[in-house]
């Protein structure tokens, strides 16, 4: 189990996590979701310990995170920024398998590198420097770099921890399907998998749980159709939402209001015919 245990995050004078508590079980997928400013990707950092907490910590399977070694993190759990660094030289598959821990054996972690390379449409690119890669391409080539190490620690024997920020904004609707599938996989897979995303559709298709944040403090949390409805989405977004059925599958869109069309008298664009 992760978990968050009265987790306060501070920058400056601001509090960005208010005493938090959450606890992400192995085998699903858990979407966070929520405004810009919400904390989501600073509860992220505080589970994978890439900040420490002002106040209260991240367990990760009875051991506080901070207190971990790198190389016992880095076979727990994998962790995907927002905004991962594109000016990598080197090849996209040799950034994979820089992911791969070094006591997995050579002939496995070659079929890791290759599986993270096709599910993530990477083959064409696999001896293309990361840095000469298109946006979306090196996200990409980041996103199969995290799920190399995810697998590696599972060849090893821990199931581990995926953890992604925003791992569709750049990506096309192709490859945004890429990305959930292979959540849901690892979930399948023994993976407890945390995944912040803004797009709430998305959110729906993918998770088994749904956390809203809101002001540093969680302000809803279960499963989707409890979680992603218009009475407790519309007060936290400020807008009007429709949440629709589609096929079996939930959509969330704001609503837009749509204005009547005005004539011309009311434009004042009213021309004579003698000024025709």
């Amino acid at each position: 189990m992760l978990e968050a245990q009265g987790i306060s995050v501070r920058y400056a004078d601001k509090t960005v996590l208010n005493d938090l508590h959450l606890g992400l079980p192995r085998g699903a997928v858990t979407a966070i979701v929520g405004p810009n400013g919400a904390g989501k990707s600073t509860l992220l950092a505080a589970l994978s310990g890439a900040i420490r907490p002002f106040k209260g910590k991240a367990i990760l399977d009875g051991r506080e995170v901070t207190g971990m070694s790198p190389a016992d993190l880095a076979k727990q759990r994998a962790v995907l920024e927002q905004s991962p660094a594109r000016d990598v030289p080197f090849p996209v598959a040799d950034l994979i398998g820089l992911a791969i821990d070094r006591n997995v054996p050579p002939a496995h972690a070659a079929e890791i590198t290759a599986r993270a390379l096709t599910a993530f449409d990477l083959i064409e690119h696999a001896k293309a420097p990361v840095s000469r890669l298109s946006g979306g391409e090196a996200h990409r080539a980041h996103l199969a770099r995290t799920m190399a190490q995810l697998w590696a620690g599972a060849h090893l024997g821990s199931p581990g921890y995926l953890l992604i920020d925003e791992p569709t904004a750049s990506l096309d609707m192709a490859h945004q399907r890429a990305v959930l599938t292979a959540a849901r996989d690892a979930a399948k897979e023994g993976s407890g998998v945390l995944i912040i995303l803004h797009d709430l559709t998305l959110a729906a298709a993918v998770a088994d749980r749904v956390i809203v944040l809101h002001q540093g403090r969680i302000a809803a949390d279960g499963a989707v159709p409890d979680v992603l409805t218009p009475a407790v989405l519309e007060p936290i977004y400020g807008i009007p939402i429709a949440v629709l059925n589609v096929s079996g599958q939930t959509v969330v869109t704001p609503l837009f209001q749509s204005q009547p069309s005005k004539t011309p008298e009311e434009t004042g664009d009213v021309r004579s015919h003698e000024s025709v």
